[in-house]
């Protein structure tokens, strides 16, 4: 069951993503639906799923839009890795703390992107992307996982209680 909730996510989130998000720009700036499942997920799953989750979303990017092997891949899957440790201290239920996490996330994700995309010559318009680029995509993600993360914790809860029941037998 939980396969089948992955495979329908992960097919709903790329067309999402590089579907009707791609034609929601505002000034210039895209939403990142990846990392929004990806800390969303983080929360309600364990670190290896979200190293996977991340790995693999990014590596679908990579291969469908990307210009560098693995570029994608491997920042999504370190992204995943690092914002799912702060909840184990949490609940999954606290709807704030996916919010906060998400904007840091896509602040880290965006930096450490540009800075291995770019190389050196980022620092000329760090202050230029910071303000006009990564501080509003942090805010429209964190619009999207205030409406997508009560789906996915209902979801998730629905599939845990499925498994439980079968596993109990």
């Amino acid at each position: 069951m939980r396969w089948l909730f992955n495979l329908v996510l992960f097919v709903f989130s790329f067309g999402f993503n590089f579907g009707l998000l791609d034609k929601l720009e505002l000034n210039y700036v895209k939403a990142d639906f990846f990392l929004v499942i990806i800390i969303g997920l983080d929360v309600l799953r364990n670190e290896t799923e979200s190293i996977l989750f991340g790995f693999f979303w990014g590596l679908t990017r990579d291969i469908f839009f990307g210009e560098k092997a693995c570029f994608y891949a491997i920042i999504y899957a370190v992204t995943g890795y690092l914002f799912c440790k702060p909840f184990k201290y949490f609940y999954r239920e606290n709807f704030f703390i996916p919010m906060i996490l998400v904007f840091f996330a896509t602040i880290f994700f965006d930096i450490t992107g540009s800075v291995f995309y770019y190389g050196f010559s980022f620092y000329k318009y760090f202050f230029y992307a910071l303000n006009k680029i990564i501080f509003p995509k942090a805010i429209y993600n964190v619009v999207l996982i205030l409406f997508f993360y009560p789906i996915l914790y209902y979801i998730n809860k629905k599939v845990e209680t499925f498994e439980n029941r079968f596993i109990k037998r």
